[in-house]
Parts: C-alpha cells; sequence; structure tokens
C-alpha cells in the first residue's frame, strides 16, 4: 500500500519498498531522509540505507512493517 507524503513526513527514518510503475513489483529498499521538493520524497536506497539518496514519488513506496 503506498504511503502519502504526510505519512512520509511523519516516518522520516523508517524503511520503505519502492515498487516500480512499470511492473508493481518491488523493485527496492531504502529509508526516509526526508522530503524533497514537488511533493517528492527524499530516499537513501539500499537494504541498510547506505546507497544513494533519490527523489521518489510517494505512490511508488510502502512503509516495510506497516500494517495494510
Amino acid at each position: 500500500m503506498s504511503i502519502t507524503l504526510e505519512q512520509a513526513r511523519s516516518n522520516t527514518g523508517a524503511r520503505v519498498a519502492y515498487t516500480s510503475p512499470e511492473t508493481r513489483h518491488v523493485a527496492g529498499f531504502g529509508v526516509i531522509t526526508g522530503i524533497g521538493d514537488r511533493g517528492l520524497v527524499l530516499v537513501r536506497y539500499g537494504l541498510t540505507g547506505d546507497g544513494p539518496e533519490h527523489l521518489t514519488h510517494p505512490d511508488n513506496l510502502s512503509l516495510v512493517g506497516a500494517k495494510p
């Protein structure tokens, strides 16, 4: 289930799963590091959040371990 921008804002530091908009399958994991411009979420990718940081649309993110 995708998150909202407000959920991202209140869950900085939380683990997220990235879902590819093309395939709708999980394509990676990361950690929310903040909110970017134009309604996008800053996510540091990698299993432990130590990879590159990218702006990501919240529709493509799900909180890991969150109950639906």
